[in-house]
């Protein structure tokens, strides 16, 4: 038995992600795109088995593992077992391409996967999709978005790696958390997690995308912001709180950082 659904996109089109299909096959027939298919699919693979035929390549399909295709790969896949049961979902948007690049989410593959945690997802998706004729396609375009980053967590190393690189970091956020008001030397940050700073560099860049001192500025700029919004301070004290002793540097930073000046931002915001 075969049961998809197709979203009514209008007013979707100008979100980042938005569902294009989403379904479910007991058993999954077998899928021959020699150009390939014109949105990213994530199939996960539920009870059964079967094989993937891409980019010249054979790989296994089996319960608990997820398929993931890219938009105009071309590929095969069909059973190897008397079952093999699918959930699958096609998604696009204005971001899905730019976010897909950046999780690394660029070539095709089969990856095991925490079953209960993606069919979760992958029912609410659906459900909203049914249930809600006015608002589920926008509800449904952040649950897509929230099983992608699920996906991705879960490939194979990836939770891993992130999680041990982020518990590294955590001792050197904390820090700056509470010491951003004052002189912080790259050497005192790497003296918490006992590192080199061309390491530490790495890791900010990676888990952040920025440099650490970057990263103090933002969190310099980011308490600037709940005094200017406040309005009881000057925006020399505001300076002075968050760590600059000079109101006219302060200024030139926060414009810098937020597009506009601190006395612009007041007033904006009030």
């Amino acid at each position: 038995m075969e049961s998809f659904f197709f979203p009514i996109i209008e007013r979707e089109k100008n979100l980042p992600f938005y569902v294009t299909c989403i379904g479910e096959s007991d058993p999954q027939i077998e899928i021959s795109r020699p150009e390939g298919y014109h949105c990213p699919q994530i199939i996960l693979c539920s009870e059964g088995s079967g094989i993937l035929q891409t980019e010249g390549m054979e790989r296994p399909i089996t319960a608990g593992t997820a398929v993931f295709l890219p938009a105009g790969t071309p590929h095969n896949y069909f059973k190897t077992d008397d079952v093999w049961s699918t959930h699958y979902v096609s998604f696009t948007g204005y971001s899905a391409e730019i976010i897909l690049r950046q999780l690394g989410l660029t070539d095709a593959g089969v990856f095991p996967v925490d079953l209960g945690i993606m069919r979760s997802i992958f029912q609410r998706m659906i459900n909203t999709l049914k249930s809600d004729k006015f608002y589920g396609g926008f509800t449904a375009s952040a649950i897509v978005y929230e099983y992608i980053i699920e996906f991705n967590r879960q490939i194979v190393g990836a939770e891993s790696r992130f999680t041990s690189e982020s518990a590294s970091l955590t001792p050197v956020l904390s820090y700056i958390d509470t010491h951003y008001s004052e002189v912080i030397g790259l050497e005192t940050l790497c003296g918490l997690i006992q590192v080199t700073p061309q390491y530490l560099c790495r890791l900010f860049r990676k888990r952040l995308g920025m440099r650490p001192l970057e990263y103090i500025t933002q969190r310099r700029i980011q308490q600037a912001k709940v005094y200017l919004r406040e309005g009881e301070k000057t925006i020399k004290e505001v300076a002075l709180e968050v760590g600059y002793t000079d109101a006219g540097y302060f200024s030139a930073v926060f414009k810098r950082s937020e597009g506009i000046s601190p006395s612009k931002y007041i007033h904006r915001e009030q």
